[in-house]
């Protein structure tokens, strides 16, 4: 493999630059100004372990990240290891679906370290095809359409079915999350209480977050 991955330095206290050495790839530390690895000249992921993303998200860098990650490049993967715990569910789930709606960001849920060195791998080698290798777009396509059904299955009750049947309804994730109750019971398999829950999280301001609140006039 001859296209080098930059990370950022401080990934070296994880295994993941390390991992990704032994697979073949070539690897080259740097000061990164954003972002964690750099995989094309296209494309950026920024790492957050479930603490990090608590702690970016109580002192507001988290979306003084993403738009500084925006403007630096056209495609950003925010990828989120493990599931954070004693913090309100509602709480980092709402900040991520801000995120997902300010565009231009995916969002990649993983169970581990392990499960983000296998993504950080699969697009690497994507980004090292060039477009010849996509033939078209139509595999990129299907990678895309992964993403997508694996932020809304990430949401509690909602299998990769379920999920499937809301993207196929609304077509984006951003369709999703701006879906009011009604509209979201119009999607087979989802019931009344359930709309209203996924409503509930999808607009809800956290109470103990000033800076996700709508701005006051």
């Amino acid at each position: 493999m001859s296209q080098v991955i930059i990370y950022d330095h401080r990934e070296e206290r994880s295994t993941i630059p390390g991992l990704l050495a032994l697979e073949g790839f070539s690897m080259e530390a740097k000061q990164l100004p954003v972002g964690d690895y750099i995989l094309s000249e296209r494309l950026i992921i920024e790492r957050k372990t479930a603490n990090d993303l608590i702690a970016s998200i109580k002192d507001r860098r988290l979306w003084e990240q993403a738009e500084r990650l925006k403007e630096a490049y056209p495609v950003v993967v925010l990828l989120i290891e493990g599931t954070p715990e004693r913090f309100p569910v509602e709480g980092w789930k709402g900040a991520l679906g801000s995120i997902l709606t300010m565009g231009g960001i995916s969002v990649l849920p993983t169970q581990d370290i392990d499960e983000s060195c296998e993504w950080i791998a699969r697009l690497a080698k994507r980004e090292q095809k060039g477009p010849s290798g996509a033939r078209g777009g139509k595999r990129k396509s299907k990678d895309s359409d992964k993403l997508a059904e694996g932020v809304i299955s990430s949401l509690p009750g909602i299998s990769t079915k379920g999920a499937r049947a809301l993207l196929e309804h609304f077509k984006t994730l951003n369709g999703v999350f701006n879906a009011d109750a009604a509209a979201l019971q119009e999607v087979p398999g989802i019931g009344k209480k359930r709309a209203e829950e996924m409503a509930k999280v999808f607009h809800h301001f956290w109470n103990t977050a000033p800076w996700d609140r709508p701005p006051e006039e």
